[in-house]
């Protein structure tokens, strides 16, 4: 009941910002009236907190009579922190009686302010109704200020047809045509194109539009793959006759070039318009989510244009792109597209091409997967292989795929067919079929697979992997559990490295109480270790779920309630707790004995006090505080904070204050990775308060930042950009040229150059910052190298203001006016018309990663940037940074910047300046690489040479390079130029992990080029290189791939030899070919290597090297270790001098059970002597890593061997 105002104890609340009342008064109202209390509240313009409460129990968007919402109240008032708030949760296209919508509103109330805000929240959410009259009268109102003006809006009026708008945005301020993009990088062109605006696209392009604008990081498409994409023909047409490059490379991630975009939707006539306009049908595909062109139709469905792409060249079996990528037949077995399949194996396709390395799929696969029975019989008659492996991640065998669908009779038809049941599983989220069908909960397919002899402890994946008992507990089934037990489970079987859980640990996890006592009284290990990776006991996972029923069952089970957190992103049971805010289970376990002061993990850890911290917690804190929780604790090594250091940069001021009330080290150092102090972590958050009372308590202003990604308070201020802050500092006295921090570090000016903050440059230039500051030795940048590599021309054209002179060509301006104007139109000549001298220019580049001016802006292709540096005395052969450094030319030949490079090597810039030692490429070498193709043809027009010798440490040569990355159109250039300039098949490979041609060929899986390289003379046999180097054939066995094995294994190779099967490994980090099969896991390439006469007990090489058998042994690979017995493998080779492994070592250090088991019983020595450097003894190793049930497996057998040497072990 309101007073005789009207208004109610929640609307006075409100008013005086009281939110402990209003959230109290909010608890005791079930549903708030929408007149008497929301739009009040809204109407008497009450304190933006509270209004946030009421928000969140509001019908935001009831309207009144007159038709006005909440928003349309905000609109009118002058107050813009509650709009802000009501614009991001209020539909904003609503309108009143009037016609009007809040955006209106603003408009005729004259709130200027209140429309933009409107507005860019439009653009922002991408709003698609809009009314453009209104939109033209507020940008009409807009001063010509350039820092008002945002791209968001422009790219919005373009995305929604506003001609009128874009025209007068445009006339205002034409720039923006050129450097525009919206929140998710599109530029205003790509939005035009997208939709298919043909005359605002000409409007775009006549005001300097770059048609060729890379895509932005959310938006993988240029102007013209967008237009294709779309099918909009006219706009395609247009982009081509105003020079879009028909062939720009796919973006990264699921990036299309325009005829994949055409061809995958099955657009006809633009596949037809960008073919006789010169598309590179055979483009290759983005890295994520790729298609060829002949792919994507494949996929599609579209006979037609799967056979127009052939007739034009489309290869059949271009290999899947990396990640979730598909040959196209592996793309129509997917979709079910039997005649498509059909047509393509009649074609040539190949059943048996490899899958993508990630979520990658066989034909077969693919097809069983989605449970196309008729594609599975038709590639099994046509030589489709049953049992090709799973890829590295995501992925399954074909038996796998099956039993995860619980498709018991696709089970049945594949192991009638041959499929190896106890096929490994992928490397993350894989999973044996058995473990699949378990975690799918299905009796009937765990019981058929067990009859087919699935191996009931199969070792989990080592990403999320489960065994088959492990994903019964985490599902909560008894029933299966008792099966699986029945049969041998092991119920104590340890869990995978990243987020693996024993089977207690994920029974706990999930609340699962009767499970727990199941497995409890089965014998599972109540202290089990967690594992290595967002690992936790079974108590930790409990405690962090806040079942606090179980937390007691497992302590009276004798849990260790102090356990200690897994070494990334672990938690004490105590922190996991507190980081959840359930109190009453931290109470309990401080009643229990819990350490309040329990060590956090070395990655992300935090104890309990820092964590309340963190989460604002303030009666935590207290809880904590007063049972002993040390306030000063120091933070976790990667990513630490201490208590005053997290919630001053969440910006928890009651917080602050209550932790300096009890001592709080106002400057306690950072943490070495990405540490912050608490003004440092204050100031990089903008929270002028926070500091203001940091420093009244006597916070350094001055402390020195973290090692790695370290920033001193005004270099975290002049990074957001807070410029308000930097000035607070610098009245604190900053010091405005504190040193970069070494790794990714950035002085004050460094930061804002690089974030393209004019005005805080300036400040920081007036206040005498060091122009020329020297970079970060890893990362760094010098002020002007930092805006540079951005693009940013205003940025650069500020930096030298002082050095600019007068130049008739630019006007009656002169100065940072003049070029920036120049620079601004993208006039090449004219920014080459300006001169300079005083900022150094030509400063080294960082050490690592590092660039000068010139090649950053080289790298990303700022042509007018690179000609403005030029003019200014850029050194175009500078010398690049020692590790990963480029040259200008390097750089731009890298990124296939043709238009750079033709700058460049018209300013005399050297075509065959060597690599930097480490990671270096040359221009021929780089571009190879890349796979650009047009830029590898030019700069051997321009003399570069196709065999420099390639870096030292993981070097490449042109011909090494293409071949690697599969480039099969440059390896025959280089193979076949003239015999001045022809490529050498076989240059030596670089020392440090190089390979020669036709090693980087086949261990990366390119038969084509690998069989071109051998019919050209390729050494098969030649030496690997001393660190981490392959022959041909270890490459092969390494990858399991047959097809290639027996090709080098094979007498009737064009050279009339075959592979050398017992090759010696490489020093460092080497392995026979039989090793590196067995490391790999490839049952079938250990078969034929061995057959082929591969021995079985060769040496392990020096430094890091593994027997076969020590190698099947740290892998927990059981199949081929059963085989390597069965061969004659000695079980008790020694181990490589430097950091080896007795087989026995190995396994127990990777908790491998079912292994021990096997090598003890077949007389493993535990006292076997180990490596002389970096190993341990089995019984060491056991303990060290936590596998209780290893370890007590050892001590009995040491037990019973000296008793009984007939009985090796007792279990």
């Amino acid at each position: 009941m309101g007073d005789r105002t009207g208004r109610t104890a929640l609307h006075w609340s409100v008013l005086n910002g009281n939110e402990e009342a209003v959230t109290l008064l909010l608890s005791k109202i079930s549903i708030l009236d929408p007149t008497n209390d929301f739009h009040k509240a809204v109407s008497l313009q009450g304190k933006t907190p509270t209004v946030r409460l009421m928000s969140d129990h509001a019908w935001v968007d009831w309207q009144t009579v007159s038709g006005d919402t909440a928003l349309h109240l905000a609109a009118g008032h002058q107050s813009s922190q509650i709009l802000s708030l009501l614009a991001k949760v209020c539909d904003l296209t609503i309108k009143n009686t009037k016609g009007d919508t809040a955006l209106r509103t603003a408009f005729l109330g004259k709130h200027e302010h209140h429309a933009k805000l409107l507005l860019r929240e439009m653009a922002r959410r991408d709003v698609k109704w809009a009314c453009e009259s209104s939109t033209l009268d507020i940008v009409q109102t807009w001063p010509d200020n350039r820092q008002s003006w945002n791209g968001n809006v422009l790219c919005w009026a373009v995305s929604n047809g506003f001609e009128r708008v874009t025209k007068w945005i445009l006339d205002a301020m034409p720039i923006l045509a050129f450097v525009a993009r919206d929140t998710g990088g599109r530029t205003a062109l790509q939005a035009a194109a997208e939709q298919g605006h043909l005359e605002i696209v000409k409007l775009l392009l006549h005001n300097g539009a770059d048609s060729n604008a890379p895509p932005g990081p959310s938006y993988p498409r240029t102007a013209l793959q967008a237009a294709a994409e779309q099918n909009h023909i006219e706009t395609a047409r247009l982009l081509l006759d105003c020079g879009a490059d028909i062939n720009a490379p796919a973006a990264p991630n699921g990036g299309r070039t325009a005829l994949q975009a055409a061809a995958g939707q099955g657009h006809w006539e633009m596949v037809k318009l960008l073919y006789s306009r010169g598309a590179e049908v055979n483009a290759l595909p983005s890295r994520n989510y790729g298609l060829t062109a002949l792919q994507a139709a494949a996929k599609n469905g579209n006979l037609d244009i799967v056979n127009f792409l052939r007739s034009k060249g489309g290869k059949v079996n271009a290999p899947a792109g990396p990640a979730n990528g598909r040959t196209a037949i592996q793309a129509a077995a997917e979709e079910g597209n039997y005649e498509m399949v059909k047509r393509l194996f009649a074609n040539g396709a190949r059943v048996n091409a490899s899958p993508a390395g990630t979520f990658g799929l066989t034909a077969l696969q693919a097809a069983v997967k989605n449970g196309h029975f008729d594609i599975v019989d038709f590639l099994r008659s046509k030589g489709a292989k049953v049992n090709a492996p799973a890829g590295s991640a995501n992925s399954r065998t074909a038996i796998q795929a099956a039993a995860e669908q619980g498709n018991s009779e696709m089970v049945r038809r594949l192991f009638a067919n041959g499929a190896r049941v106890n096929a490994s599983p992928a490397e993350t989220f894989g999973r044996t079929a058995l473990q699949a069908a378990v975690e799918q909960g299905d009796y009937e397919l765990i019981e058929l697979l067990l009859k087919f002899g699935a191996d009931i402890n199969a070792a989990p994946g080592k990403s999320f992997g489960r065994t088959a008992v492990q994903a019964a507990a985490e599902q909560g089934d008894c029933g299966i559990i008792e099966l699986l037990l029945s049969y041998g489970a092991d119920i104590n079987a340890s869990p995978g490295d990243i987020c693996g859980r024993t089977a207690l640990q994920t029974a706990a996890e999930q609340g699962f109480l009767e499970v727990v006592r199941l497995l409890q009284c089965r014998g599972a290990h109540v202290n089990a270790s967690s594992g290595k990776v967002f690992g936790r006991t079974a108590l930790q996972a409990a405690a962090e779920q806040g079942y606090l029923e179980m937390v007691k069952l497992l302590l009276s089970y004798g849990a260790e309630a102090n356990a200690l957190p897994g070494a990334s992103f672990g938690r004490t049971a105590l922190q996991a707790a507190t980081e959840q805010g359930h109190h009453e289970m931290v109470q309990y376990l401080i009643g229990c004995k819990a350490n309040v002061n329990g060590l956090p993990g070395l990655k992300h850890g935090r104890t309990a006090l820092q964590i309340a911290a963190e989460q604002g917690d303030f009666d935590m804190l207290k809880l904590l505080y007063s049972h002993g929780a040390d306030v000063n604790a120091a933070p976790g090594e990667n990513c630490g904070r201490t208590a005053i250091q997290t919630a001053a940069e969440l910006g928890h001021y009651e917080v602050i204050e209550l932790l300096l009330s009890y001592g709080a080290d106002v400057n306690g150092p950072p943490g070495l990775t990405y540490g912050r102090t608490a003004i440092q972590a204050a100031a990089e958050r903008g929270d002028l308060e926070m500091v203001r009372l940091l420093y009244s308590h006597g916070a350094d202003v001055n402390a020195a930042p973290g090692e790695n990604s370290g920033r001193t308070s005004i270099q975290a201020a002049a990074e957001q950009g807070h410029y308000e802050m930097i000035k607070l500092l610098l009245s604190y006295g900053a010091d405005i040229n504190a040193s970069a921090g070494p790794a990714c570090g950035r002085t004050a000016l460094q930061a804002a150059a690089e974030q393209s903050y004019l005005g805080i440059v300036k400040l920081l230039l007036s206040f005498n910052a060091d122009i020329n500051a020297p970079p970060g030795a890893t990362y760094g940048r010098t002020a002007l190298q930092a805006a540079a590599e951005q693009g940013h021309v205003d940025m650069v054209a500020l930096l030298l203001e002082d050095r600019v002179t007068s130049d008739p060509t630019l006007g009656p301006g002169t100065g940072r006016r003049g070029v920036q104007e120049v620079v601004q139109q993208g006039g090449v000549k004219q920014a080459e018309s300006a001169t300079s001298c005083q900022v150094d220019i030509n400063a080294p580049p960082g050490a690592t990663y590092g660039r000068t001016a010139l090649q950053a802006a080289a790298e990303q292709g700022h042509l007018v940037m690179v000609c403005l540096l030029k003019s200014a005395g850029a050194d175009v052969n500078a010398s690049p940074g020692k590790i990963f450094g480029r040259m200008a030319l390097q750089a731009a030949a890298e990124q296939g910047h043709i238009d750079v490079v033709n700058f460049l090597l018209e300013k005399k810039a050297n075509i065959n300046a060597l690599p930097d030692s480490a990671y270096g490429r040359t221009a021929l070498q780089a571009a190879a690489e890349q796979g650009k193709v047009e830029m590898v043809k030019l700069l051997l027009e321009h003399g570069a040479d196709c065999n420099a010798s390639p870096a030292y440490d993981n070097g490449r040569t042109a011909l090494q390079a293409a071949a690697e990355q599969g480039h099969l159109k440059i390896v025959s250039i280089l193979l076949n130029t003239d015999a001045v300039t022809k490529a050498n098949v076989d240059a030596s490979p670089a020392p440090i992990n190089g390979r020669t041609a036709l090693q980087a060929a086949v261990a990366q899986g390119h038969h084509q080029i690998a069989r071109l390289l051998i019919s050209k003379g390729a050494n098969m046999n030649a030496a690997p290189a001393p660190t981490k180097g392959r022959t041909a054939l270890q490459a092969a066995a390494e990858r399991g791939d047959l097809t290639m094995a027996e090709l080098l294994l094979r007498d009737t190779n064009p050279q009339g030899r075959i592979a050398q099967i017992n090759a010696a490994p490489a020093a460092f980090y080497g392995r026979s070919a039989l090793q590196a099969a067995v490391e790999e896991g490839h049952v079938q390439m250990v078969k034929l290597l061995y057959a082929r006469g591969a021995k079985v007990n060769a040496s392990p090489g020096q430094n890091h090297g593994r027997t076969a058998l020590q190698a099947a042994a740290e892998q927990g690979h059981l199949e081929i270790l059963q085989l390597l017995l069965s061969y004659g493998a000695e079980v008790n080779a020694p181990a490589g001098i430097f950091d080896g492994r007795t087989a026995l070592e190995a396994a127990a250090e990777q908790g491998h059970i079912q292994v021990v088991r096997m090598l003890l019983f077949h007389g493993a020595d535990i006292h076997a002597s180990t490596a002389r450097k970096g190993s341990r003894s089995a019984l060491r190793a056991a303990a060290d890593e936590g596998h209780l049930e290893i370890e007590r497996m050892l001590l009995l057998a040491d037990k019973g061997e000296r008793n009984d040497r007939c009985t090796p072990y007792l279990s």
